[in-house]
């Protein structure tokens, strides 16, 4: 196996802090709707219907998946394509794909708040961080084996 050249360890370092940063503003903003609602410093307006929750609950899963097929959506560069190439798409993929997985957790963790309903907020969110640490960014993303490195 080849040494990683210094444009992907740059590269892979540059989205480890990206991805760090989306990581921890879901974790942050789970701790904070968490507080608020069990400190009772917000109580939800009873006007909001219950099922808000679980809609939001839905969308917010429908995105977290929607992130494993991102990849399938742009195109893979071509056999003889300079390393530049790859690292484009593995950023782009990467960077997109944690993003939905984000809105997705923010979803679920408005609806939470909004309707009082932790649990579901909760557990989507959770999702999505056991997601974002399983697609954490890696040079087997950048050069699967059946592409082989140039």
């Amino acid at each position: 196996m080849q040494q990683p050249s210094d444009a992907l360890a740059q590269h892979l370092g540059r989205l480890k802090i990206l991805c760090g940063a989306i990581l921890a503003g879901v974790v942050i903003f789970a701790a904070v709707v968490w507080f608020l609602l069990r400190s009772g410093t917000f109580t939800p307006p009873e006007t909001i219907p219950p099922y808000l929750a679980m809609l939001l609950n839905l969308a917010g899963l429908l995105l977290i998946v929607s992130a494993h097929f991102l990849p399938r959506f742009f195109s893979r560069p071509h056999r003889d394509a300079p390393e530049e190439a790859y690292l484009g798409r593995h950023g782009q993929v990467t960077i997109i794909s944690f993003a939905l997985r984000e809105g997705g957790a923010f979803m679920a963790l408005v609806g939470a708040l909004l309707t009082g309903q932790m649990l579901g907020g909760v557990a989507v969110a959770g999702l999505a961080v056991l997601t974002m640490l399983l697609a954490w960014p890696r040079e087997e993303q950048v050069f699967p084996e059946v592409w082989a490195r140039p």
